[in-house]
């Protein structure tokens, strides 16, 4: 019962555990027995005996080979090994006895020994015996060799001791028969056994060739086998062996010739029916197309059957194998191709020898890295604190940083604390200053060697700085010594031209030429000036000379350009909604900041543009996707006369009267200059004079739309740095061919300037851009900025970001006009466009401006 339990609930293959014993068995016993099997259900045990045994010995066997039974009581578990000895065995030769331990592991058939003696057994050839040690098994066959010659005597070869004395060495045997004129043509052949018949013996060919006729037939009398066998002429008739056609040439001595039966079959590949001659193949003339099994190459045979075996790819695979030196050389295959088996037998060792592979080295084997110190001595003598690792020899050691002092390439300063690796190339950072070729310019290089000249073999770069002899400005085309300037071409050079009462200013260029030098235009004056100069008049009858100089101010005319009204036509519903949002943030005086939601770069390039005509300063924040527009109050907000969504409807960009004073914060660090498609709006002030804040206003509102610079100021310079050193990192970095030169301020600036007068301010953006992000990273500069020149004549004052107070124009007050309060600044208009379009949007005055008669 616990059996049947212990084996229902076993995991282990159903096996079940005694629980005397602690034994698992296999075997689910049906009755109860002790533990040596012997008693059935045995009587139960005395006081101090072990239960479940039967008080008798054990006598279980210990073993497969074992004789001897257990000596001991019935007891649970295994019995114990044996301690007896084996009976008798012999070595493997016969002559020594002995007897081993008798155990649980033995086995007479495995348990055998070697006496050590001589085998002497007579081996196979049953010439010689057997000189190995006492061994197991049949001994070796015998490692002698005899001679032995082949029947027909011509030749001999050595076989193994005991072989046959003779051999056939399955030649033609050759020996002359009993006619005299034959000679026998079996194969090498015992002596014993005669040799083959003459076939032309007159006994034997007693027919023709193809035996159709006899030689009596023919009338033709033979005596000896040299005498020819007849011809009847007939069809041979024979048939071929590989076709079974009849042989159709006539009767005739030998094999037959090859069949000449035409015959109608299919072709090799199975799609046509080819008549051809038998015994030749039938092919067709279809070309295979399939591909072959390596799966790259085309089979191309003539009517493939399209098997395996024709389409086997016979053609050398020629890939490169990983170890980069040697080619496959099997046949085409798929998959990757098998390691390269070629090996080196010399071991791989590093340069210091303690870093090595052993060989055979496999092919495409790699030293791996040395990581103890490398044991070169630098060409300098320097003995470096910092060391480096081993390294092969074709690599050079790292540049010895041990500081030195040198003298500089051009030889004006010793310098101290230079990199020793430097020294060849030490820089002072001077300016050569040396006269060039051309004679009118000095070597803007800093230092370098003395032996190098200083246009290196180029032509002068600089720009000409002569006097122009039409206008007497600077030529600004690049130095042309010894030739004369060309001033065949217009002066680029900008001039200040005003009206005649100075309120209009703006910069045109000069455009003078030697056929036509003409003086500085003078501009025309409008309807502003003559209402500036009533003021001055009434100002002066009414006994204020303070106030006889002050001009208009107040309102300005702006028109919007082409690009804001098209992109109005083709988003009007966008327009009005953004309208409405900006009429409530103006009518709303406790807003200070208008956020509008994030958009594409397109509509914020809009905002932009639209920003200083609603008197607001614009700019962006947060990054993509999330990049929007913010807006700030300023004390010149407000709506325009016509709203963007109006101006549409005219049949010309129409004017609108705005605030003069128009504000746009610095946007560099959130530039939109890349998505601005807008123009800036193009104003002329109803008053004498924008103030100055409108003019810097718009400058910077131009400059950050359009990201304007007159150069690129590089600053924070490598020490010793040279001309050709950073021309080299610009190259670099920017697209070949850029147009730009440099000119070295001082030792720590270089201004980089564009000398393509046509393209400057795109090229210029893009360098900076490009330069800020990526020079200070190659170690040659730490800052880059873009820069504009800045014209401050002494007549006028300087600019600056001051904001003025607001304009105050007063109404007539009880029927009587009262003088306007207004500052004394002039400035001129930011484009060439800006007085034509002044003078358009002048002849329209304002509803609410005070006009003195």
């Amino acid at each position: 019962k616990w059996a049947r339990t212990s084996a229902n609930g076993a995991v282990d293959n159903g096996r079940w555990r005694c629980p005397g014993c602690q034994h698992t068995r296999a075997a689910v016993p049906s009755h109860y027995v002790c533990f040596c099997g012997a008693t059935r259900d045995p009587e139960q045990a005395r006081r101090g005996a072990v239960p479940h045994t039967c008080g008798r010995i054990c006598g279980r066997r210990r073993g497969a080979h074992c004789p001897h039974p257990c000596p001991l009581p019935c007891h649970p578990g295994p019995c114990p090994p044996c301690t007896s000895l084996a009976p008798e065995q012999f070595c493997f030769c016969g002559r020594v006895s002995f007897r081993a331990r008798c155990g649980s592991d033995y086995d007479p058939a495995t348990s055998g020994r070697s006496c050590g003696a001589v085998c002497g057994e007579t081996l196979g050839c049953g010439k010689h015996a057997c000189t190995k040690p006492c061994h197991e098994g049949l001994c070796a066959p015998c490692p002698r060799t005899v001679t032995q010659n082949c029947y027909c005597g011509r030749h001999t070869r050595q076989a193994p001791c005991g072989a046959p004395a003779w051999y056939s060495c399955n030649e033609v045997c050759g020996e002359l028969l009993a006619c005299g004129a034959h000679v026998c043509d079996r194969v090498c052949h015992r002596p014993d056994e005669a040799h083959s018949e003459c076939v032309l013996d007159p006994a034997v060919a007693t027919t023709c060739h193809c035996g159709a006729h006899s030689v009596a037939d023919l009338g033709v009398q033979r005596l000896r086998c040299t005498d020819p066998v007849p011809s009847c002429g007939g069809p041979c008739g024979r048939q071929h062996d590989d076709c079974g056609h009849a042989c159709a040439a006539p009767c005739h001595e030998g094999p037959c010739p090859p069949c000449a039966e035409t015959v109608t079959t299919m072709c090799r590949c199975n799609s046509e029916q080819i008549t051809t001659a038998c015994g030749s193949p039938a092919l067709c003339n279809r070309m295979c197309t399939q591909k072959r099994n390596c799966r790259r190459h085309r089979c191309g045979n003539r009517c493939c059957p399209k098997d395996d075996v024709h389409h086997a790819c016979t053609i050398v695979c020629g890939r490169q194998l990983s170890c980069k030196h040697h080619r496959c050389a099997d046949a085409c295959h798929s998959g990757l191709c098998p390691p390269c088996t070629v090996t080196s037998p010399e071991p791989l060792v590093c340069d210091c020898g303690r870093t090595s592979v052993p060989a055979p080295v496999p092919c495409g084997k790699a030293l791996p890295p040395c990581r103890f110190p490398c044991q070169c001595s630098r060409e300098c003598g320097h003995i470096s604190l910092i060391t480096h690792e081993c390294h092969p020899s074709d690599t050079p050691c790292p540049p010895c940083p041990v500081l030195v002092a040198t003298q500089c390439m051009c030889g004006a300063r010793k310098l101290q604390s230079i990199p020793c690796h430097r020294t060849a190339a030490a820089s002072c950072g001077r300016i050569c200053g040396k006269l060039l070729p051309c004679g009118g310019h000095k070597c803007a290089r800093s230092c370098h060697r003395p032996d190098e000249p200083c246009l290196q073999g180029a032509p002068c770069r600089q720009r000409c700085g002569k006097p122009r002899k039409a206008c007497g400005h600077p030529c600004a085309l690049t130095c042309h010594s010894p030739s004369m300037c060309d001033e065949s071409r217009p002066c680029e050079a900008l001039v200040d031209v005003s009206c005649a009462c100075g309120r209009i200013t703006t910069r045109q260029r000069c455009g003078a030429t030697l056929a036509n030098p003409r003086h500085r235009p003078v501009l025309d004056c409008d309807e502003l000036c003559r209402v500036a100069e009533r003021n001055r008049r009434v100002a002066l009858a009414l006994g204020l000379p303070e106030r006889a100089e002050a001009l208009l101010e107040g309102l300005a005319r702006v028109k919007y350009t082409d690009e804001i009204l098209q992109f109005v036509r083709t988003n009007a519903a966008w327009v009005r909604d953004v309208e409405a949002l900006i009429s409530a943030f103006v009518a709303d005086r406790s807003r200070v900041v208008l956020n509008f939601s994030p958009m594409r770069n397109h509509q914020r390039a809009f905002l932009h543009a639209v920003a200083p005509i609603y008197g607001c300063s614009s700019r962006s924040i947060d990054r993509e996707p999330f990049r929007s527009v913010c807006w700030d109050r300023t004390p010149n907000t407000t709506v325009p006369s016509i709203s963007p969504s109006n101006a549409i409807r005219y049949a010309r960009a129409p004017t609108l009267i705005c605030s003069d004073r128009v504000y746009a914060m610095d946007d560099s660090d959130f530039d939109d200059s890349s998505s601005h498609i807008f123009e800036p709006t193009t104003s002329a002030t109803t008053s004498a004079a924008i103030p100055p804040v409108a003019a810097v206003s718009q400058s910077s509102t131009i400059d950050r739309l359009r990201r304007k610079f007159d150069y690129i100021a590089i600053s924070d310079l490598r020490h010793g740095l040279t001309v050709n050193e950073l021309r080299a990192a610009i190259d670099r970095l920017l697209p070949p061919g850029s147009p730009y030169t440099v000119r070295w301020k001082n030792e720590d600036l270089v201004e980089m300037y564009c000398t393509d007068a046509d393209a400057k301010y795109e090229y210029l953006t893009k360098w900076e851009s490009t330069l800020k992000k990526k020079l200070p990273h190659t170690g040659t500069a730490g800052l880059v900025t873009g820069e504009k020149t800045v014209f401050q004549p002494e007549e006028k004052p300087p600019l600056t970001n001051s904001r003025l107070p607001k304009p105050q124009v007063q109404s007539q007050t009880h029927g009587q006009p009262q003088s306007l309060s207004l500052p004394a600044t002039t400035i001129g208009s930011s484009s060439e466009n800006s007085v034509s379009a002044a003078a358009d949007s002048d002849r329209e005055v304002p509803e609410n401006w005070e006009s003195i008669e």
